[in-house]
């Protein structure tokens, strides 16, 4: 990839992608210090880290981003996804009735929650300072937004620490159109990998190797469920929510591909009758 000539000042910012702690930002002469076979009026941050995962995230959208709505900011991590599972559970009220073999069982709702866990690796000692700076960053988007002056003690709580997520087809909103995945992270786990060593610089260390682990409890923003069109026929969520969960892909299934528009059968129908289904 050819140089930018934009300098390093344009390699820290493409680098952080967010404004990072005071304690861990680079400066220009530290960044020669570290570099001195690059120079500082031709630097991009392929050229300068020779980092290839960097170009395919970029070239391919495999980034992780995390959306604190509070404060409008967005961190972004590559995709080194180490776990993953999006567990659906529906949510039912049992009762036992005296002379009847089955419980009647009436709806409640049906709950998504995601687990996620993913490694953020460092290439070298600015990687990894940078990543430091995304977890303590990340740690800050678990707070809320306060109303008031920041010394004032009775300021209350204006906004919750809602976030959207966002993993390419696998979590996004699953209205038409897109967007990252609203809900609440239920804390997270930042653990270094000490096995893989850490880098010793100017007093401070910076793993070079971080786990990260949460779970992700899903708030929908569109209807979640069946309803009825103008034709008298049933359709998902109002014809609004195409894309959910996954966005299926927009290509042809084979003409022996089996699918789940087939309608009510006579069985459903007798099941309904008997009071059986909700």
């Amino acid at each position: 990839m050819a140089n930018t000539g934009k300098g390093a000042s344009f390699f820290k910012e493409v680098l952080f992608k967010e404004e990072p702690e005071e304690s861990l930002k680079i400066t220009d002469e530290e960044f020669q210090e570290m570099y001195p076979e690059y120079n500082t009026s031709a630097i991009n941050r392929a050229g300068a880290t020779n980092d290839a995962s960097t170009t395919y995230a970029e070239g391919r959208g495999l980034y992780l981003y995390i959306e604190h709505l509070p404060s409008r900011r967005t961190l972004s991590f590559k995709g080194f996804i180490t776990e993953y599972s999006d567990n659906f559970t529906s949510n039912w009220n049992s009762e036992s009735v005296y002379g009847r073999m089955d419980d009647i069982h009436t709806f409640q709702n049906t709950t998504r929650q995601i687990n996620l866990g993913f490694v953020v690796p460092a290439y070298d000692v600015t990687d990894a300072r940078c990543n430091l700076s995304k977890v303590t960053a990340l740690a800050r988007k678990l707070y809320p937004y306060y109303a008031g002056a920041q010394n004032d003690n009775v300021s209350t709580i204006a906004r919750a620490p809602l976030l959207r997520l966002g993993f390419v087809n696998l979590i996004r909103d699953g209205r038409n159109g897109g967007g990252r995945l609203l809900g609440k992270m239920n804390g997270f786990s930042f653990t270094p990998n000490f096995d893989d060593g850490v880098f010793d610089f100017n007093g401070f260390i910076y793993p070079k190797t971080i786990n990260i682990s949460f779970t992700y409890d899903v708030l929908h923003e569109h209807v979640m469920g069946w309803t009825d069109t103008d034709d008298n026929d049933i359709e998902w969520s109002k014809g609004t929510a195409g894309a959910f969960p996954y966005s299926r892909p927009s290509i042809p299934e084979p003409a022996n591909s089996p699918t789940d528009d087939q309608g009510a059968t006579t069985a459903d129908d007798e099941a309904n009758t008997n009071g059986i289904l909700g």
